[in-house]
């Protein structure tokens, strides 16, 4: 697994509820997922998805535009 996506949950007020993580073999693979996530989910939670590589999610290299969560 070289890649994840992250799903973060929050509010309809922005406030953060949880997050959904899956490993991916490609970054194409996580795009592809990322772009299946429904946005909006019942009672409006909304969801953000985002793909990072293996490295910037264990803290061994952080991509440049990706906070360390």
């Amino acid at each position: 697994m070289n890649w994840v996506l992250i799903v973060m949950l929050s509010t309809p007020g922005g406030d953060f509820i949880d997050k959904k993580v899956e490993f991916v073999q490609t970054q194409a693979e996580c795009q592809a997922k990322a772009q299946q996530t429904a946005r909006h989910t019942p009672m409006g939670v909304q969801q953000h998805p985002l793909c990072v590589t293996m490295d910037h999610w264990t803290g061994k290299k952080k991509m440049p535009t990706v906070a360390l969560d």
